[in-house]
């Protein structure tokens, strides 16, 4: 197995990378991809990924009953939508049964971005471990595709990325230096996390709309055994915890 990160999917499509094998893991641990990893978790139907508000919609009408529209932009909740980019909104008695319909700012381009990928993975640090045992098993290369925020590399992601990256890291043949770095900030960081948030630009922006009961939940490690998939349009799990 080999393991390559990238920063952003831009950097996807500037390295001319063939994933048509690969098994890809999208992270956005704040939020979106701890939205759907919750979501699923507590029993949603599915979530598919819309590239934008117009497409969002579009999907909502078509697939008409049973949805729930939900996103953000710039991180505030899109009027008229159901449910924002907030994992905390997806409880059980929300969510289950539903299909999700999400668009975001940074994660829902960057899994359409995967499309084509031999596997798709929805990555987290809340499944960070289920993530890296089913990647593993796979027998695929792996790659980590984080999410960024605005188009540019988010400390975030690399955080998590190195979290999936440290518990792939004894069947490895080969790391690249991006994952060989993201591992050394998660090493360095697990024991004091915040710390290293306090640097990151995404985080400010979050704390500054008073949204920091996410950071605090997103950054929970190993809360789900689960691995969402992303196929044909949807986002699912085949096998999912009992929602409480």
């Amino acid at each position: 197995m080999n393991i390559r990160t990238f920063s952003t999917p831009n950097d996807i499509k500037d390295s001319n990378y063939n994933f048509r094998d690969t098994y890809m893991v999208v992270v956005d641990v704040l939020r979106s991809t701890s939205v759907i990893v919750t979501a699923i978790a507590n029993g949603a139907r599915g979530v598919v990924p819309a590239r934008d508000i117009e497409d969002a919609m579009e999907y909502s009408r078509k697939l008409s009953s049973g949805t729930l529209l939900c996103g953000e932009r710039n991180s505030l909740p899109i009027p008229g939508f159901a449910l924002g980019n907030s994992p905390l909104e997806y409880g059980p008695d929300t969510v289950r049964g539903k299909t999700i319909i999400l668009t975001t700012s940074n994660g829902t381009g960057a899994m359409l971005a995967a499309d084509g990928a031999g596997e798709i993975a929805i990555g987290s640090l809340l499944n960070a471990k289920a993530v890296a045992k089913d990647a593993q098993a796979s027998g695929r290369d792996v790659a980590i595709l984080c999410s960024g925020t605005g188009g540019f590399f988010s400390l975030d992601d690399a955080y998590a990325a190195g979290a999936i990256a440290h518990e792939l890291r004894g069947c490895a043949e080969s790391v690249d230096d991006l994952s060989y770095l993201c591992m050394e900030v998660y090493q360095k960081y697990y024991t004091d996390v915040f710390r290293l948030l306090d640097h990151c630009r995404h985080v400010h922006i979050l704390r500054s709309h008073e949204q920091g009961d996410d950071i605090e939940y997103c950054m929970q490690q190993d809360l789900f055994p689960i691995v969402p998939r992303y196929k044909d349009g949807m986002i699912k799990a085949e096998n999912t915890i009992t929602p409480k």
